[in-house]
């Protein structure tokens, strides 16, 4: 099981973020480098993502959504990095109907690839799903040293503490 649940913002200056320290405390907020984005951790049991929703200050943030686009884009980043994307969409689609999608997924994290070309025909391939079907990519998850890393269309991130690291570099896009 995955250790910990962020709730991902991208913030717009540094007021913002002094301002998710003093209501949440610095211990709940994870900066991510070379981003604008942050996230929030959050529990079923005392900081509770409806309380997150709440209190959080959207004149100075703005919920992380996912995109396709993005999704891509992140799927690239872990491929550059060697390791494979799975994703999950919407709805269940037949195996022939994804099979290319995931040749392609699997080809991005090969070394010897162009990563631009594959980036193309993914997205294309995804395009192509949502427009056949109305499938729209739900989650990217990824496994790095035994540990797994999720994102989810709606911005929020499973990942265990030491893995925030590489979490942020997948999302700086």
């Amino acid at each position: 099981m995955m250790g910990q649940q962020l709730k991902m913002f991208k913030i717009f200056n540094t007021e913002s973020l002094m301002s998710l320290n003093n209501i949440f405390g610095p211990n709940n907020i994870v900066g991510f480098d070379k981003t604008n984005i942050v996230g929030i951790k959050y529990d079923y049991e005392n900081n509770q993502l409806k309380y997150i929703m709440q209190k959080v200050p959207f004149t100075l943030t703005q919920q992380l959504i996912i995109t396709s686009q993005h999704f891509v884009d992140m799927i690239e980043k872990i491929g550059s990095k060697g390791f494979r994307s799975n994703i999950d969409l919407n709805m269940e689609l037949p195996d022939d109907e994804i099979k290319q999608l995931n040749e392609y997924i699997f080809r991005i994290s090969k070394a010897q690839t162009d990563k631009k070309l594959y980036k193309e025909l993914i997205y294309d391939e995804i395009i192509r799903l949502e427009d056949e079907f109305g499938a729209e990519i739900e989650s990217v998850s990824f496994t790095v040293q035994n540990k797994r890393i999720k994102f989810k269309n709606n911005g929020i991130v499973f990942a265990d503490e030491d893995s925030f690291e590489v979490a942020g570099e997948v999302l700086s896009y």
